[in-house]
């Protein structure tokens, strides 16, 4: 008779602790709800993987590679940004590190220009376009993780000056990246 007297004890105090948690720690905390739907309400689990809800504009002016690297040009096409996309950080996981050339180093087409590290694989960055670094995200070598979650933005890796804007034909926009993304991983 012990157990049911003990579970009494703990629901009674499971309650108490609710009620103070509401009032000491947040008010509108709603005992109801699992915490972790109140305290991360953007982030939805799935099955034990993160999943975020990104809408396309933030990809939609980019172009991609069979790499899976993405590149923004200014109106001009004589600058670029560059980085990889939401399906390369997500296949990769966790990112912990990043090499990136330094600034002034001349990359070319499909030649490596770094290297990304996650807590599954290490895996070489390619280059879109012939060109020459112009600026590096010094934030990445601090905080890598940025790469998982804003790829489009405080995710991004390099800016290039272009030295052959018609390479940029070669690469593919984003409903194309989708369909060949949906393709590879069919076969």
């Amino acid at each position: 008779m012990a157990c049911p007297r003990l579970l009494q004890q703990s629901v009674s105090l499971c309650s108490r602790v609710c009620r103070l948690s509401a009032w000491t720690v947040r008010p509108s905390f709603n005992c109801s709800k699992p915490v972790r739907q109140q305290l991360l309400p953007g982030i939805h689990h799935v099955y034990g993987r993160r999943e975020f809800s990104r809408t396309s504009i933030a990809s939609a002016d980019r172009l991609f590679s069979k790499d899976h690297e993405w590149l923004l040009s200014d109106d001009s096409k004589e600058t670029a940004t560059v980085g990889i996309s939401d399906h390369a950080q997500e296949s990769l996981g966790d990112i912990v590190f990043i090499e990136l050339p330094d600034v002034g180093t001349k990359i070319a087409k499909s030649e490596p220009f770094g290297v990304v590290e996650s807590v599954k694989a290490a895996s070489d960055l390619y280059a879109m376009i012939d060109g020459e670094v112009t600026e590096v995200n010094d934030a990445l070598a601090q905080t890598p993780e940025l790469v998982n979650s804003d790829p489009f933005g405080a995710g991004w890796m390099i800016k290039v000056k272009v030295a052959d804007s018609s390479q940029l034909d070669d690469l593919m926009t984003e409903d194309e990246y989708k369909t060949f993304v949906a393709e590879s991983q069919n076969d």
